[in-house]
């Protein structure tokens, strides 16, 4: 998790795994909102090609397409978004937000015994150095794991927001 600002004094979760998409939150000054979950970023089938099969060949890193998805039986505070497998199941992830690979968010390893590692510290340092993957593996205390988001809940203040609905619908 980042470093906190001195000025924070409240400190909420907000689970992105019911609720896809942008949402806007306004929070109090010295409040922090902190996404939470395991969530999938799954990429259309469409965009299967030939170097995405060269990259699971070679890197042995498999990204996730909607075709074939995995099952994900845990919660993570922060939010991780799984982009991608290795052959025995192990998890490629963003930390802290949706995928994006031009951003600045670390990638993390997630086993399947739920250890975790810090790979890159953004994206764009994972696309420049996938080949590298496995030298870079350094235990990340960053992501903490739980069960179930019900679990997280026992620990964790959560808010809850609901959808803006159209009036006119």
């Amino acid at each position: 998790m980042k470093k906190r600002e001195k000025d924070v004094t409240q400190t909420f979760y907000l689970d992105r795994t019911e609720e896809a998409g942008a949402i806007g939150i306004i929070a109090a000054e010295g409040t922090e909102i902190i996404p939470a979950g395991a969530t999938l970023y799954a990429m259309p089938v469409g965009e299967k090609n030939a170097e995405y099969q060269r990259i699971a060949d070679e890197q042995e890193v498999h990204f996730i397409f909607e075709d074939h998805l995995p099952e994900i039986d845990f919660y993570t505070v922060p939010q991780v978004d799984l982009f991608a497998q290795d052959r025995t199941g192990n998890f490629f992830g963003t930390v802290g937000g949706t995928s994006d690979l031009t951003s600045d968010q670390p990638i993390c390893y997630i086993q399947r015994d739920l250890s975790c590692w810090l790979l890159f510290e953004s994206g764009a340092d994972f696309l420049e150095n996938m080949a590298d993957w496995r030298s870079r593996l350094k235990p990340y205390q960053g992501v903490h794991f739980y069960s179930s988001k019900q679990e997280a809940e026992k620990d964790l203040s959560f808010i809850h927001v609901s959808p803006v609905r159209d009036p006119e619908e």
